[in-house]
């Protein structure tokens, strides 16, 4: 999470969401362990919300632009602020949510870390 904050921060605000959504969505795969399966599972769908999100918003007047290999779409610039609004809610509901099914012991640190990872990029999204 820590790269893709690198990596969209320098992106224009318009493409910010969709790098956000791809960086939850990588996120979510290196999550192989059954044990993180709940955390792969809130993680996908916050992904998957953030990217209907873009989806609704997009902006065809402009390219998509690629960086590092990765293609990021733009959302209307008058959307930008509606966009990034609602994609902090999406985070932090999964960050509680993550939260929420840490358990005890060892899967609780390990969920703590993961919940503070995704709620980190609440940050990217502020306009």
């Amino acid at each position: 999470m820590q790269q893709a904050q690198a990596v969209c921060s320098n992106l224009p605000p318009e493409y910010q969401a969709d790098c956000l959504q791809q960086s939850l969505g990588r996120g979510a795969s290196v999550l192989n362990e059954p044990a993180y399966s709940q955390a792969r599972r809130e993680i996908s769908r916050a992904q998957r919300s953030i990217d209907r999100l873009v989806s609704r918003n997009i902006d065809r007047s402009k390219p998509p632009i690629r960086v590092n290999g990765r293609v990021y779409r733009a959302v209307k610039k008058t959307a930008v602020a509606k966009v990034n609004r609602e994609a902090r809610r999406i985070v932090a509901e999964t960050e509680t949510k993550l939260l929420r099914s840490a358990g005890t012991g060892k899967r609780k640190t390990h969920y703590t870390r993961i919940a503070r990872a995704v709620g980190s990029t609440k940050n990217l999204l502020r306009s």
